[in-house]
């Protein structure tokens, strides 16, 4: 018997927990799903525990519970940090997320850099028999979004996403109003965001010219994102950054958009590293683009590509099978 605990915060939260679940019931194990943690510490100690969040995994181990699986989306102490600037909350997080990592049975990482974080922090060797890494997704491989002639002819930079702080949209526009000051040819800025009239005062801050402010629900983005070429992901140097796998890049190569990356994503840098179709904004990504929009660009090759790396690190089905074998052998 199993028992998920899905955090109710988010689509991609709950789509990988129900991966999981999915995962557990193919190595035979019954699964229930809760959104109230209260029920998991009514449970018996030996049933098998799925959580995402570092307090409940602590609580869970510390409670006596055997078999806990943790999905670590992030560095929560670090995360925290940022968010509250609290050294004793850093401290109390870390003591926490160590113990998890040495007692709990099974651990899900979203990058081998995430990996080598813990490892280095703590001092820990950690188990490969007992972990997976699994990258984070939000969306399905749209091949027809690679099917419009014109999709990598025109210079169209598309971003996705909120405005938060984190997702440096400001500098997003810095670097497409470089682009437009450069003088690329047919060049336009696509953003689709729910905070529209936030987005416009920052697009008009910098005197950006040519853009198109939009918002569609997640599952129509295929559609909306089929013409454009580029997509951003700019982010800030930071440990958080360094292991993350932002939805945001699956989305993109999902989509067919050569992605505008910070160097700083570790995670993504090494993906990167097996690809020629990606721009690193770190590296003179003005000559990147300027030679692009004189290239032609074969969308076949595009899809070819993109495919290969999606299937590699992205596709949850392949996940499902790949922690349905690893999960056989520990549980």
């Amino acid at each position: 018997m199993a028992l998920v605990v899905k955090c109710n915060n988010g689509i991609v939260t709950d789509e990988y927990m129900n991966l999981i679940g999915r995962a557990l019931e193919g190595v035979g194990i019954k699964v229930d799903y809760t959104e109230n943690f209260s029920q998991a510490l009514k449970a018996d100690k030996n049933e098998i525990i799925v959580v995402a969040r570092t307090v409940e995994s602590y609580k869970l181990i510390s409670n006596g519970y055997k078999k806990v699986i943790t999905w670590f989306q992030g560095i929560e102490p670090e995360e925290s940090y940022m968010a509250h600037h609290s050294k004793p909350r850093y401290w109390v997080l870390s003591h926490m997320e160590k113990v998890i990592l040495k007692k709990g049975l099974f651990h899900i990482f979203v990058s081998d850099e995430m990996v080598r974080h813990y490892e280095k922090k703590y001092g820990l060797s950690i188990d490969k028999s007992k972990s997976y890494i699994m990258p984070c997704q939000n969306t399905d491989f749209h091949e027809e979004a690679f099917k419009p002639l014109d999709k990598y002819k025109r210079n169209i930079f598309a971003y996705t996403g909120s405005l938060a702080v984190w997702q440096k949209f400001e500098d997003t526009v810095k670097a497409y109003k470089e682009i437009e000051d450069a003088g690329i040819p047919d060049s336009e800025f696509w953003v689709y965001t729910a905070e529209q009239e936030k987005a416009k005062e920052v697009l008009l801050e910098y005197g950006v010219k040519n853009y198109k402010l939009d918002f569609v629900e997640s599952g129509h983005l295929p559609e909306a994102l089929s013409s454009a070429k580029y997509g951003f992901i700019i982010r800030e140097d930071t440990p958080v950054n360094k292991v993350a796998t932002p939805t945001k890049i699956s989305t993109y190569l999902a989509c067919g958009l050569i992605p505008i990356y910070s160097k700083c994503l570790s995670a993504f840098s090494e993906i990167a590293s097996e690809m020629h179709f990606v721009v690193c904004h770190d590296s003179e990504f003005l000559e990147a683009i300027r030679r692009n929009s004189k290239e032609k660009i074969d969308n076949e090759k595009v899809l070819m590509e993109f495919q290969r790396i999606y299937r590699k690190y992205f596709d949850s089905s392949l996940h499902q099978q790949r922690l349905e074998k690893k999960l056989a052998e520990v549980i």
